[in-house]
């Protein structure tokens, strides 16, 4: 809970809900009070940045879901000022996450840097054909990225994050197995790498050099032939001197997820990532998917291997974790059993939801739990909790929660 500076803000705790997709935006895509009830709840938890996920830059091309927030029309800067201040009111940074889901885009002729298909979370491969971008039409895209931008600081958001991860757009450049380009971004790392840059570059030109942009980074696709971590290292330190203001560390796409949780692949824990890019760079470094227990992340904050800790789940268990954790009462804290109800629930084109928090979504409008004031007696009969690490192997280098 010490403060730590990113670009010109001051973080007043070092927990960051990550970029999540919710669905609870409108079908058009505006900013819905269900949304604003949902990050209202996140921020007066005790998070220190809130980074919006997967706000769509050029509609309906970049959507990775059927009701993604947008940010592709000035008609939406209204919308979008609203949910800024609902978070800035709790002392939080407020972030943008700018995404064009490339291949994984919720329509019926998907662009992407080359005509390559791929397996999606659930292990099904991609349905409708994959058409390969023009150069013109690349130099397009990062003018849509940089408008999306300038939206985004028009509506009073404290700074953009940029979408490189899960396989999208941008990782699909990177990637030299999705990337068989014969022009200017296809080829060697400096061509893959060169969509990316031009996005940074033109952000600075429209927003001014002061205005923060972070990177959602994929550090290592784990897809032979395609981004290995020694690139994502190179990647990194190209993302400092390009201005970038902090780098969310992470590995794997979709089609490497799929394998890796069938045991086809191997992978480091998720927060090992987060140490490898932070002992390359000298920005703040937040890693990804760490297992919900304070005392967990407090050391890996103490021992160096990250700036700031990044949640998502967790959070959407227990909003008031960070909250919980710095009054010391760990035994109150709701932890994410890893059971996956609210992935599953999107993946079936649902609201996000959660098994063990009926509130999410529901915060202000529909449901809200309160302690009662005539208490009674109950027992459970039954019941078992089980909790899994993101990877089973890894269960050794987490501490079990005492609810387990």
């Amino acid at each position: 809970f010490s403060p730590i500076r990113v670009g010109p803000h001051t973080l007043k705790s070092r927990i960051c809900y990550l970029p999540t997709m919710t669905c609870f935006a409108s079908a058009d895509g505006e900013v819905t009070r269900q949304l604003l009830d949902h990050y209202h709840r996140i921020a007066h938890g005790g998070v220190g940045m809130i980074i919006i996920g997967s706000c769509s830059v050029n509609y309906p091309q970049s959507r990775n879901n059927y009701k993604p927030i947008r940010i592709d029309d000035d008609r939406f800067i209204f919308g979008l000022n609203k949910l800024a201040e609902t978070i800035q009111r709790h002392g939080v940074v407020a972030v943008a996450q700018l995404c064009h889901a490339g291949r994984y885009a919720k329509v019926d002729n998907p662009v992407a840097p080359s005509e390559i298909p791929g397996l999606q979370f659930d292990g099904k491969m991609i349905e409708h054909r994959i058409r390969a971008l023009s150069t013109e039409e690349v130099e397009g895209l990062v003018k849509f990225f940089a408008r999306a931008a300038l939206r985004a600081k028009q509506a009073g958001f404290d700074m953009v994050d940029i979408h490189g991860g899960t396989g999208y757009l941008i990782t699909g450049f990177l990637s030299a197995a999705t990337n068989k380009r014969i022009d200017k971004y296809g080829g060697s790392f400096e061509n893959r790498t060169r969509f990316l840059l031009e996005v940074i570059n033109r952000i600075k030109e429209l927003c001014g050099e002061e205005y923060p942009i972070g990177y959602a980074m994929v550090t290592d696709d784990l897809i032979p032939g395609g981004f290995p971590l020694e690139e994502g290292k190179a990647l990194a330190k190209l993302l400092e001197e390009a201005g970038v203001s902090y780098i969310m560390a992470r590995a794997t796409v979709y089609e490497s997820l799929w394998k890796l949780m069938r045991g086809e692949v191997e992978a480091l824990p998720p927060w090992k990532y987060a140490e490898i890019i932070k002992n390359e760079v000298n920005i703040p470094v937040i890693n990804f998917m760490v297992p919900p227990d304070p005392l967990f992340m407090e050391n890996l904050l103490r021992e160096g291997k990250a700036d700031i800790i990044g949640c998502a789940r967790p959070l959407l268990c227990d909003p008031e974790l960070p909250r919980k954790a710095k009054e010391g009462r760990f035994d109150d804290i709701r932890k994410c059993l890893n059971c996956w109800e609210c992935l599953e629930r999107f993946s079936h084109a649902r609201y996000v939801g959660c098994a063990i928090n009926p509130e999410l979504g529901l915060e202000e409008s529909e449901c809200r739990i309160e302690k009662t004031e005539r208490p009674k007696k109950v027992v459970v009969v039954g019941g078992c909790l089980l909790y899994t690490s993101p990877s089973p192997r890894d269960l050794s280098t987490s501490r079990m929660p005492s609810s387990a």
